[in-house]
């Protein structure tokens, strides 16, 4: 369900009213970096691409006609901003800049661990086959259910549960081919889970 004050900034912004959008923006512009963030992995690259998103934000509202919630909205055109600018850019293997800079960690030696963990977690994350790494991300990373997910992805919840598994399949098979320690990945969650 979408909330009242989104659906009626929508509106007003649909009409044509500046504020309405710039006050859009404004409230969903954290959430927008993030998803890309999560994405891209590369922190120069999400702030770009973030700045895409918003311009295409600008240009589509018109367009949002209310068939599924907002959020789900912005991940479908962050998601697809993200992969449009790495497929420009050809990335391959491991992202340069760390995508855990915004992340708080306590500053203690084990948590030190804990963030060398978490980061060669996302790392390997960002080497699945990209419609894998989607659904991984947005079910462990941004705690949507199979269901919420497959809305976003324009797919089954069925597929979503299938790539879900096959990720965790490949993400053992990567960790063990960068010899990187996972000791568990029902830690999945919990290390992705921001």
């Amino acid at each position: 369900m979408q909330a009242v004050d989104d659906i009626d900034l929508i509106k007003q912004a649909q009409q044509g009213d500046v504020l309405a959008l710039e006050t859009l923006l404004e409230k969903h512009y954290a959430f927008i970096y993030r998803v890309v963030l999560k994405f891209c992995g590369v922190v120069e690259d999400a702030e770009d691409i973030t700045q895409t998103v918003c311009l295409k934000l600008v240009d589509q509202i018109a367009k949002f006609n209310f068939s599924a919630s907002f959020t789900t909205w912005l991940y479908r055109v962050a998601i697809n901003a993200s992969k449009d600018h790495l497929r420009k850019k050809k990335r391959i293997g491991l992202r340069e800049k760390s995508m855990l800079d915004g992340f708080d960690f306590p500053q203690d030696s084990s948590d030190d661990e804990r963030r060398k963990e978490i980061e060669d977690l996302f790392q390997l994350v960002l080497l699945l086959p990209e419609k894998i790494k989607q659904a991984v991300l947005l079910v462990y990373s941004e705690n949507l259910t199979h269901a919420e997910a497959a809305k976003v992805l324009d797919c089954s919840e069925g597929t979503v549960s299938w790539r879900i598994s096959k990720g965790k399949k490949q993400l053992v098979k990567l960790a063990k081919q960068h010899g990187i320690l996972l000791l568990s990945l029902l830690l999945l969650g919990a290390l992705l889970c921001r």
